[in-house]
């Protein structure tokens, strides 16, 4: 007979990757080893899809106990889950570790056509349509670069988070500079 306890829960599960629009590498810490416990033997990594269903196992390495880390493939675009990890000894196995949550998606499209909506000496109404596809996910924010005096870089960047929004009002600029979006 074995007397211990089950291992602690695996923790900072963590996405390290995300390439492909499809799949998510997903990485986590071992857990603190209990002194005089059975040693970890493996993890599990559950994958919830949020339907209703239970959680499947995606990823099972018992008897592998250093592999950390493993790559979820099949996922959909434009739908969330729920990631979570285990660890197992011969005794049984772990809490899950803390959920952790994947949106999958892709880069939205590019905003295509920005135009000059109208201009003072010392301000611009700057509109762009908007883009032809979120990527599957709730757009979350623009971001407008602005050159102001022809640098070739970047001078100033202001952030829109109310996606409904598509133009900005850049005021207070200097007479007679140029300023390229």
């Amino acid at each position: 007979m074995t007397v211990g306890l089950i291992p602690n829960s695996p923790s900072n599960l963590v996405i390290t990757q995300q390439t492909v629009y499809s799949e998510v590498h997903v990485a986590w810490s071992t857990g603190l080893e209990i002194a005089n416990n059975p040693i970890t033997l493996g993890y599990k990594v559950y994958l919830d899809d949020l339907s209703g269903n239970l959680p499947i196992i995606v990823f099972d390495t018992t008897n592998k106990a250093l592999v950390t880390s493993t790559t979820i493939t099949g996922l959909i675009v434009g739908k969330t889950y729920h990631v979570t990890a285990s660890a197992s000894n011969i005794i049984g196995e772990s809490l899950p570790s803390a959920v952790l949550t994947v949106h999958v998606g892709v880069l939205p499209s590019k905003i295509v056509k920005v135009v000059l909506k109208s201009s003072t000496t010392t301000s611009l109404l700057i509109g762009w349509a908007y883009p032809l596809s979120n990527g599957g996910l709730s757009l979350t924010q623009y971001t407008v670069y602005l050159d102001v005096g022809q640098t070739g870089a970047t001078t100033s960047t202001i952030s829109i988070t109310n996606t409904l929004q598509n133009y900005i009002d850049a005021t207070l600029l200097t007479t007679g500079v140029r300023v390229d979006v």
